[in-house]
C-alpha cells in the first residue's frame, strides 16, 4: 500500500509542478511577451552572426498617467533560459502609457544596456482594436563593453555589400540604347533610380539656351561612354510605419487627417534611419500625408549614402518642369521620393478627431473593435481594411513591384493599415490573419525580392523569426 501511495505521489507531483507556472488567462487578462538579447558587435540590431538571447535578465513593466507621467502600475519579470520574459496583467490600463524596460543583465560579459533598445511601448487596454490578448514588446538588447574580434570582419562584409550595390547603381545611371522587347530594356538610357512613372513620355524641350536652341531633357540623354551593366537579380524592400503623430499622442483617431509628428515621432524616425543606414535605398515611396513624408526624410538623414531625398511632382507639366534638376552630378546624389495618396492611412470617416477611449465608452468596446479590426466592416462614412487594401495593394503591384523587379531597392514610409495591407499581399495572409497584424511605429521591416518572390528577413532591428514586428500566430511557452 505504501508503495502504491509513493508511486501516485511521484506521478502527480511532476504534473503539479508543470502546471503551476502557467498563468491564468481570464477574459480581461493581457499577457506581455518579449525577448532580451546580447548585441556582441554593437550593431544596434540583431543578426544570427552577432547576437544571442540573454536568460536571467531583469525587466520592468511601468504604466504612467499620460498627462502627469506619474507611475500607476509596475511589475518585474525575469527572462527564461530562452531569453523570453512574460508579464500577466489582470487589469485594463485604458489611456495609460505602458513601457517594458531593461533593468539588469545576468551576463557579466554583456551587461551594458543598448541605447535605443532599452525599452518598448506596449498597449494594455481592450479598446485599441487588437484581437489577441497577447501584447508583444519589441526585443530589447544589452551590448558588450568590447566588441568580439570577428565584428570588424562582419562590418567590413556589410560595407563591401553596400559599396558593390552603390557602384552598380552609379554605373547604371546611363547606358546606351539597345532595342529589345523586354520591359527592363525600355529604359536603359535613363537614370536607374528614376521611377517608372517618371521615365515615360519625357522627351520634350525643358529649356532653351540664350540662342533659343532647344535642349533635350538631360535625364533622358543616352550616355555614349558608360557601358551597360547587368542589374542585380534581387532587391531590398524596407517598410516603415511613421513615428508617433500629435494625434497619436492625444489618443485621437487620425485616419487621413494630415497631422505632423511629435518630438518623439521625430526621434523614432531618426532612430529608424540609423537602423537602415547600411541598406541601399534607390527609391522612396510615401503616402501624401506629412507624418509619413517626415518619417522618410528624417530617416534618410542618417543613411550612409548621404544622398538627398527629393519629392517628385507630377501634378501637371508645369510642376514637372519647375522642379526639374539640371545638374547631372546633383541628380546622382539624390534619391527620388514619390508621394501617393493610395498609400494613405485608412479613412476613419466620422471617427476622425474623436478620442478613442471616449468613443469606446459611447459606442461600446465591441463596436469600436469591429470598426478598427474587422476586415470588411467600415466605420461610419469611412473605409474598411478591405477597401484600404484594394487601393494600397493595387498601387504596390502597378508602381512599386516593377521597380523591385528592375533591381531598385525601395523604402516605403506609410501607415499602419496601408502597410498591413501590403504585408498581407507579401506574406499571403488571409483576411482573418491580417486583422491581428500589429506594426510598431518607427521600426523597419525588411523583405528581399528575388526570383519574383518576397522573402521576409525580419527587421534590421530584430531577429528573422516571424512574430517580432508583424505577427499572426503566438504561442505561450
Amino acid at each position: 500500500m505504501a508503495k502504491l501511495v509513493m508511486l501516485m505521489v511521484l506521478c502527480i507531483l511532476p504534473a503539479i509542478a508543470m502546471a503551476a507556472p502557467r498563468p491564468r488567462i481570464g477574459k480581461n487578462t493581457l499577457v506581455v511577451q518579449g525577448i532580451t538579447y546580447c548585441d556582441t558587435c554593437k550593431f544596434g540590431f540583431e543578426t544570427a552572426e552577432s547576437s544571442y538571447t540573454v536568460p536571467g535578465a531583469t525587466v520592468k513593466l511601468v504604466c504612467r498617467d499620460r498627462k502627469t507621467m506619474k507611475e500607476l502600475y509596475t511589475d518585474v519579470a525575469t527572462s527564461n533560459r530562452h531569453g523570453k520574459y512574460m508579464f500577466v496583467v489582470h487589469e485594463d490600463h485604458k489611456d495609460e502609457m505602458c513601457d517594458v524596460m531593461l533593468v539588469k543583465s545576468s551576463d557579466k560579459g554583456c551587461s551594458k544596456i543598448s541605447k535605443g533598445r532599452e525599452q518598448s511601448r506596449v498597449i494594455l487596454n481592450h479598446y485599441n482594436g487588437i484581437a489577441s490578448q497577447i501584447r508583444h514588446a519589441n526585443n530589447m538588447g544589452f551590448e558588450k563593453d568590447v566588441s568580439d574580434v570577428f565584428c570588424s570582419e562582419l562590418i567590413k562584409k556589410y560595407q563591401e555589400m553596400a559599396t558593390v550595390v552603390s557602384h552598380h547603381l552609379i554605373s547604371s545611371i546611363a547606358s546606351p540604347h539597345s532595342p529589345s522587347n523586354s520591359k527592363a530594356s525600355l529604359f536603359p538610357k535613363e537614370p536607374f533610380n528614376l521611377p517608372i512613372k517618371f521615365r515615360q513620355n519625357r522627351f520634350k524641350i525643358e529649356a532653351t539656351t540664350a540662342s533659343q536652341t532647344p535642349v533635350l531633357d538631360p535625364l533622358l540623354s543616352p550616355s555614349k561612354t558608360t557601358p551597360h551593366k547587368k542589374k542585380s537579380n534581387e532587391a531590398s524592400l524596407i517598410l516603415i510605419r511613421h513615428g508617433e503623430s500629435l494625434w497619436n499622442e492625444k489618443n485621437l483617431f487620425t485616419g487621413c487627417v494630415d497631422v505632423p509628428l511629435t518630438e518623439k515621432g521625430v526621434a523614432e524616425a531618426i532612430q529608424a534611419g540609423k537602423r537602415i543606414s547600411t541598406i541601399p535605398v534607390d527609391l522612396i515611396f510615401t503616402s501624401s500625408l506629412i507624418r509619413a513624408q517626415m518619417t522618410a526624410m528624417l530617416a534618410m538623414t542618417q543613411h550612409r549614402c548621404k544622398k538627398v531625398p527629393i519629392i517628385l511632382h507630377d501634378e501637371n507639366e508645369k510642376a514637372q518642369t519647375w522642379s526639374h534638376v539640371f545638374s547631372e552630378e546633383t541628380r546622382k546624389q539624390s534619391i527620388p521620393v514619390v508621394a501617393a495618396w493610395q498609400l494613405n492611412e485608412r479613412m476613419y470617416g466620422e471617427l476622425q478627431g474623436l478620442n478613442k477611449e471616449e468613443t469606446a465608452e459611447r459606442y461600446g468596446t465591441q463596436q469600436v473593435h469591429e470598426w478598427r479590426r474587422s476586415y470588411h466592416i467600415p466605420p461610419p462614412k469611412g473605409e474598411s481594411l478591405e477597401m484600404c487594401a484594394e487601393r494600397a495593394v493595387a498601387y504596390f503591384e502597378d508602381n512599386i513591384q516593377p521597380e523591385l523587379a528592375l533591381g531598385n531597392n525601395v523604402l516605403i514610409a506609410a501607415h499602419g493599415n496601408s502597410l498591413r495591407s501590403i504585408i498581407m499581399y507579401l506574406d499571403k495572409l488571409t483576411s482573418q490573419e491580417v486583422t491581428s497584424l500589429e506594426l510598431s511605429t518607427g521600426l523597419p521591416l525588411l523583405y528581399i525580392f528575388k526570383d519574383r518572390k518576397f522573402m521576409r528577413r525580419g527587421s534590421p532591428v530584430g531577429p528573422t523569426e516571424a512574430g517580432v514586428y508583424a505577427y499572426t500566430k503566438v504561442q505561450l511557452n
